[in-house]
């Protein structure tokens, strides 16, 4: 038997993250997920789980802290999303300074990116609720600050 189609008006939600999107040039903040968590090699903006008690604000801050090594400035909410397994994300555009020099933590990110929206889209190893904020994001049901046309490459690749 085989499971009923994903509705998020019928998903319980089990549990809630948030999500930082930081632009520099025009280019995101993207992470590979490390071996030791779940979703393992995958691509994703870098986030993760709500703690009780705790806003998505400061949840942002706390997972960039953790994850990269360095504070992050939530500027606003720009999304939210279910995930087909009840994961409830909020999606918040964020600055780091621009001197900042990213560290990240081993245990959780095995390695960092700057991409263009057009080579995250196309990659094979983006995890799935990316790939759904980027379709949203092309389909212009939000719009990030710092991009005139998101979907055209950038010249210089």
């Amino acid at each position: 038997m085989s499971s009923p189609p994903y509705n998020p008006q019928t998903t319980p939600v089990r549990r809630k993250a948030a999500v930082a999107v930081i632009v520099r040039q025009q280019r995101l903040l993207v992470i590979r997920r490390s071996q030791k968590v779940a979703a393992p090699g995958k691509l994703c903006f870098p986030g993760g789980g709500i703690l009780p008690d705790e806003t998505e604000h400061d949840a942002v801050v706390r997972e960039i802290a953790e994850e990269m090594g360095v504070m992050c400035f939530p500027q606003q909410k720009i999304w939210h999303s279910q995930t087909s397994w009840g994961t409830e994300v909020a999606w918040w555009s964020a600055d780091i300074a621009a001197d900042a020099q990213l560290q990240i933590n081993e245990e959780e990110v095995a390695e960092f990116f700057w991409l263009h929206p057009t080579q995250l889209h196309a990659h094979a190893d983006l995890l799935p609720s990316n790939h759904e904020f980027l379709t949203a994001w092309k389909l212009a049901k939000f719009t990030i600050a710092g991009f005139s046309d998101p979907f055209v490459p950038l010249a210089d690749g």
